[in-house]
């Protein structure tokens, strides 16, 4: 018998290194936010990037805006195409405070940022239909019966038909949003419960893109009648006699590629409005996708 055999033979064993959990690696990775501009706005156009931060970590300073206990700071910035603005913090733990608060600092870092503080919707479902949002009156009513500021109501709407109910319930405190979605609203007299209100995304009427309401629209306009890159109103051209297929050329075809079907004219037979509509389906899709 050789010594060899005398020897255990087994699988070599290569010791190999934990790995990072995702909050120890989240610790390096730097928060990113967007500051949307208006439309033909060039925010901070004659500034550099170190004095966009210095500007703007000095309006976080005199505003008093405190991340664990300190104040609040910005580690880069980022002037993109669309004259938007991007910022960068340390951790993305710092992002949420500062978007939360940015109606209270971006418009004094300059004048061309106005933003509007977070809304939250709630759906208040089976609603009196005698209920009458658009006064003041009844509001302030809905305020007191269920121990609310009037001051936290962002907006009160029905969201379709009166008569089907449904008032769409927008508040600016994003924990008071979730004790209504758990719980409801008492409204005179009657308690009806509230849930979860996914809001749908806008379509913008002149580019016909999904994800923007027209006043924050970039893009070139687009006539529904396909009839050439103006606006809807006030069309005077002549719109095509054959309207069940028409020819869609468009700039959406130069920035999505995937679009284009071997570089030949698209024919399609509905509105811009339609899910059928490649701008809004690509989205969809996307969208899709990513859940």
């Amino acid at each position: 018998m050789k010594w060899t055999g005398a020897v255990k033979k087994g699988k070599d064993i290569t010791k190999t290194l934990a790995s990072l959990a995702n909050r120890a690696i989240n610790n390096f990775k730097p928060g990113r936010f967007v500051i949307q501009s208006p439309p033909n706005a060039t925010p901070l156009r004659i500034y550099t990037h170190l004095q966009i931060i210095k500007q703007t970590n000095n309006v976080l300073q005199l505003t008093g805006i405190l991340v664990d206990g300190k104040a609040a700071i910005v580690k880069g910035a980022t002037k993109l195409p669309s004259n938007d603005m991007a910022l960068y913090t340390k951790k993305q733990a710092k992002v949420h405070i500062l978007y939360k608060n940015k109606h209270l600092w971006t418009s004094l870092v300059d004048k061309a940022l106005p933003t509007l503080p977070n809304r939250y919707p709630v759906l208040i479902d089976g609603l009196l239909v005698d209920f009458r949002p658009e006064y003041t009156e009844e509001l302030c009513a809905l305020a007191h019966e269920n121990n609310i500021g009037i001051e936290t109501f962002a907006s009160v709407r029905w969201l379709e038909d009166q008569q089907k109910g449904s008032v769409v319930l927008c508040v600016l405190d994003k924990v008071l949003a979730d004790k209504l979605k758990c719980g409801g609203v008492f409204c005179k007299g009657s308690f009806f419960m509230g849930q979860y209100y996914e809001k749908p995304s806008p379509q913008c009427f002149q580019c016909w893109h999904v994800g923007h309401m027209a006043k924050w629209c970039k893009y070139t306009p687009f006539c529904s009648s396909y009839c050439g890159g103006h606006y809807t109103f006030g069309c005077m051209e002549i719109k095509p006699k054959n309207n069940l297929k028409m020819l869609f050329v468009y700039q959406i075809m130069e920035r999505q590629k995937s679009w284009q079907t071997h570089g030949h004219e698209l024919q399609i037979d509905h509105q811009p409005q339609s899910g059928d509509f490649p701008v809004r389906k690509g989205w969809a899709d996307a969208r899709f996708k990513r859940k």
